[in-house]
């Protein structure tokens, strides 16, 4: 077991790699400077030469990816300039909510599947069991945002039973842990039971 853990874990660091270098030369790709986002339009092309400099715009684009992924490895993710502020300080502050919601859908996924299929194996090839592999089949090939957003217009837009953003009401003053557990579990049922949807035919 440790080796299999092992071996799946070294297979990430290429499969990582690869994901950073196709996101990394598709930004390169797309149109525009990253320096017009936060430079006056008026600015002298002398001084917008030395904003690029000081950002290693001016280098080979193999030379930025590099520069990128060294500072990466050691978790500094550059400044987001919109609202300057550190992007691994802006990820930490929603990586709770992320994990909760990732660990949520996946014990959700793990009460269901696992009954299901022990069903379907004991029904083989009976109606339940082919019900399983029809609805399986529907769920691998529904995209999921569109699923998200037909779950939204149902239980938020038409029934109003659940909020369709955020992770809890600012509305709410209670200090219950109670009632703020429900309020975030209200907040979480929605995109729960869309991630369960599609992750259970895989």
């Amino acid at each position: 077991m440790k080796k299999y853990l092992l071996s799946r874990l070294a297979a990430l660091v290429p499969l990582l790699i690869g994901i950073s270098l196709i996101s990394f030369f598709v930004m390169h790709l797309a149109p525009g400077d990253p320096t017009a986002l936060f430079t006056d339009p008026n600015v002298k092309p002398q001084e917008l030469a030395r904003v690029r400099a000081n950002w290693g715009l001016d280098k080979p684009v193999y030379v930025q990816y590099f520069f990128w992924l060294g500072n990466a490895v050691r978790g500094d993710l550059g400044t987001a300039y919109l609202i300057n502020r550190p992007v691994t300080q802006v990820i930490g502050e929603r990586l709770p909510a992320t994990l909760l919601l990732m660990f949520t859908s996946f014990f959700a996924i793990f009460l269901i599947a696992i009954p299901l299929g022990v069903i379907s194996a004991y029904k083989k090839n009976k109606p339940f069991d082919n019900t399983v592999t029809v609805i399986s089949f529907i769920g691998m090939s529904m995209p999921s945002f569109w699923l998200a957003l037909m779950l939204m217009l149902l239980f938020s837009v038409h029934l109003g039973w659940f909020p369709a953003t955020g992770m809890f009401d600012p509305m709410i003053r209670s200090d219950s842990i109670f009632v703020r557990g429900l309020d975030t579990a209200r907040h979480l049922f929605l995109p729960v039971l869309t991630m369960t949807l599609v992750g259970l035919p895989e």
